[in-house]
């Protein structure tokens, strides 16, 4: 356990070939699952939540009803810029508590702009999203994510920052739905 305190859990397990760490991240949150995926599919508050994003955007609706493609940008200096285009599934269920929802994706570079100049598009993001009701109203959340920064960043760089950001995340949504 990377982290456990306040409720927030942060755990990691390390991919075997690359060195790089797969991120899980759990929290139950005060607030009902319908709102919390209001504000997280929605890209302006997803920004607000999401560290070291400054763009987020949907650039292709899906055949199916639940997807779509995503582009996204990450910006933490001093590292350059990374981008990446998601493709995104969800399903909604209904349960006698409420919704609950669940999202996953993993890149897709055959939609969407091709890369700019002075960022590195990235090959590696892939991960999910859950959100199930419980009793009172809350939420019972849970992030997992792996994604390799690529360029020349040591991994012990990159996995403190994987951590450091799903942490931050859930923190600002905690704070959110208070």
């Amino acid at each position: 356990m990377d982290h456990d305190k306040q409720g927030l859990k942060i755990e990691s397990r390390k991919n075997l070939e690359t060195g790089v760490v797969q991120i899980r991240a759990s929290a139950r949150l005060g607030c009902a699952t319908d709102k919390l995926w209001e504000l997280l599919v929605n890209d302006d508050s997803f920004l607000r939540f999401m560290p070291d994003m400054p763009e987020s955007r949907k650039i292709k609706d899906g055949e199916r009803p639940n997807e779509g493609w995503w582009y996204q940008r990450i910006k933490k200096p001093p590292i350059a810029e990374r981008d990446f285009i998601l493709h995104v599934q969800w399903t909604i269920e209904e349960n006698a508590l409420g919704r609950k929802y669940f999202r996953w994706w993993s890149v897709d570079d055959a939609v969407g702009p091709p890369p700019k100049e002075d960022v590195l598009r990235l090959h590696a993001n892939s991960g999910s999203w859950s959100f199930t009701p419980v009793e009172g109203g809350g939420t019972d959340f849970e992030y997992i994510n792996y994604i390799e920064l690529e360029g020349s960043i040591w991994k012990m760089i990159t996995n403190k920052a994987a951590k450091g950001n799903a942490l931050q995340f859930l923190q600002n949504l905690a704070e959110e739905c208070r």
